[in-house]
């Protein structure tokens, strides 16, 4: 993440969409820093992409036509647990 925020640092971002996810994963992973992975990656990773773009954000919008932030998610959690572990 923090290497995608340097990366796009000055670029004007009127719009930043967080599509990426993971769901039933066969077994237990971590992060690099140690967090769970699906929670790393479905909630961790797009506070920190959105905060760290924050000022590219603010800059690319107006009051009248403010950037925006689409959070993407999915219906999976509505179905049958398979979550590799009892």
């Amino acid at each position: 993440v923090s290497q995608v925020c340097a990366a796009l640092r000055g670029t004007r971002l009127s719009c930043l969409v967080c599509a990426a996810g993971a769901t039933a994963l066969p077994t237990r992973r971590e992060t690099p820093s140690g967090h769970e992975y699906h929670f790393g990656l479905n909630f961790l990773s797009r506070f920190l992409l959105v905060n760290g773009l924050m000022e590219e954000l603010a800059a690319a919008g107006s009051e009248a036509d403010p950037a925006r932030v689409l959070l993407v998610g999915s219906g999976r959690h509505w179905g049958e647990p398979v979550l590799g572990f009892s």
